[in-house]
């Protein structure tokens, strides 16, 4: 089987676009009415997109342990991986945060009183800590800065992967790695039966360390010829498996909302699974998920994804151009209609955000080389960067 360190795999950024455009999504039928008859299964399809924060925790799993496999060992391991982490990640980071409490209410993006909600709990958001904050208090005020604790997530753990990895051995590592995949579960138990918050389950590294995990093994995986031998028996069991798994909420709430505890007990893995599979299917394959406008988000969906929420704050709740509207008494074009304003905004501006914050910075990546000169994430600079999440916040 074809590891993912031997080229660029344009396919991958066909999943980070996959995955933006669900989140998208699913943040804009946060802010829309729900529907009647057919609109209802639009409007709850909708809802699901937060499966796109899976699905980029798996691929940032799988991204990041390729490179530290890659590199273990060699000089200046950390220090690298470290510093080319922080060119990616933190510049539009800090300058999305300084926006958003200095100049957005200036401007009218949001009001003075959300602005200031934000500068009383900076402390979180700086310390890449706001999955704990949130895991403690209500959504802050119009939920500008919400989507970001799976940011935090993602850098919570890489903080602590590049560790593992550095002293777990090639045999013990995807075993860790489905240990991790377990104690997630386990602490979702935990928490349930110690009455935790729902939105602290799904917000806390230990509780959704699964899809980490997932990706980290597949990364590991791939790597191991055996694997490659007997990989179409492991899919088709692996399926079977998400599909009986997710099948409990369906057919209990008839949705997988993903504050549900059904849904975090049996939805959660079985998503985990399905979304490693994707990305399994997307190596294996090298033309999955190759187009050319799904390339194109995920090339961008690490700006879009900063910046969607205060784009549809601004369409959706700042303004009254997109006023619920019906045609024959169904929402559907007006559905349409805000997920499309929603998504071309987004685009423009995660374009502006990468042109001026964004790609100055990854041009400095030149100064942090990885030790091989083949590594992917040089063979196209930032377009086999990892996206974090983006995550999203759902």
């Amino acid at each position: 089987m074809t590891t993912a360190r031997a080229s660029y795999i344009p396919g991958l950024d066909g999943v980070r676009g996959l995955a933006i455009v669900a989140v998208i999504i699913a943040h804009v039928f946060e802010r829309v009415p729900p529907g009647q008859g057919a609109d209802t299964v639009v409007y709850r399809l909708g809802n699901t997109g937060w499966i796109g924060v899976d699905l980029f925790f798996v691929l940032s799993g799988f991204l990041i342990t390729g490179i530290l496999i890659d590199e273990r060992g060699r000089e200046r391991y950390f220090r690298t991986f470290y510093a080319r982490r922080v060119l990616r990640i933190v510049p539009v980071y800090v300058v999305f945060l300084l926006f958003s409490m200095w100049i957005a209410p200036l401007v009218g993006v949001t009001t003075p009183a959300v602005a200031q909600e934000l500068r009383a709990t900076q402390g979180w958001y700086w310390a890449y800590l706001s999955n704990v904050y949130d895991s403690m208090h209500p959504f802050p005020a119009e939920g500008i800065p919400s989507h970001l604790w799976s940011l935090a997530v993602e850098e919570q753990f890489y903080l602590l992967w590049p560790l593992t990895v550095a002293f777990a051995s090639p045999r013990k590592l995807p075993r860790v790695a489905i240990g991790c995949v377990v104690a997630a579960e386990l602490f979702r138990i935990a928490a349930m039966l110690a009455g935790a918050q729902e939105q602290a389950i799904y917000h806390l590294l230990p509780t959704r360390m699964d899809t980490l995990a997932v990706g980290a093994f597949l990364a590991c995986a791939i790597r191991d010829p055996d694997f490659a031998r007997n990989a179409a028996r492991w899919r088709a069991m692996a399926l079977g498996g998400a599909i009986l798994l997710l099948g409990v909420p369906l057919l209990l709430h008839r949705t997988a909302g993903s504050l549900l505890p059904v849904t975090q007990l049996f939805g959660l893995p079985a998503i985990a699974i399905v979304s490693g599979l994707l990305v399994l299917l997307v190596v294996q394959s090298r033309t999955l998920l190759t187009n050319r406008p799904l390339r194109f988000l995920g090339r961008y969906s690490y700006g879009m994804y900063i910046w969607h929420f205060l784009v549809l704050h601004v369409i959706l709740e700042r303004t009254s151009v997109f006023v619920p509207w019906r045609v024959g008494g169904s929402y559907f074009l007006y559905y349409a209609e805000a997920v499309a304003a929603v998504l071309a905004a987004t685009i423009l501006v995660a374009l502006v955000s990468w042109i001026a914050i964004e790609r100055p910075f990854l041009l400095l990546k030149r100064f942090v080389p990885y030790a091989s000169p083949n590594h992917p994430a040089q063979l196209g600079t930032a377009r086999s960067s990892t996206a974090p999440s983006a995550s999203t916040r759902t």
